[in-house]
């Protein structure tokens, strides 16, 4: 699917991206890590307003608290 990268804010450790599917319009944040494991085999080549065909996948063992506006995905 085909995302519009919207933001990025940077932190010591971990990036949040923000991207919206041009297909549906849906806003996604995610969080790349993908720094800490490589230098080379990174995200870090991504540019705000810039578009990328790209998956976004969760990953780990699924523990769901849910309240009315927050669903919270502990690994």
């Amino acid at each position: 699917m085909l995302y519009k990268l919207l933001s990025i804010n940077e932190s010591d450790a971990t990036r949040t991206l923000r991207l919206e599917s041009t297909k549906t319009k849906t806003i996604d944040t995610c969080f790349d890590d993908s720094a800490l494991v490589s230098l080379t085999n990174n995200f870090d080549f991504m540019e705000i307003g810039k578009e990328y065909d790209c998956k976004i996948k969760l990953f780990g063992k699924l523990i769901e608290k849910r309240n009315e506006k927050v669903l919270i995905v502990l690994f």
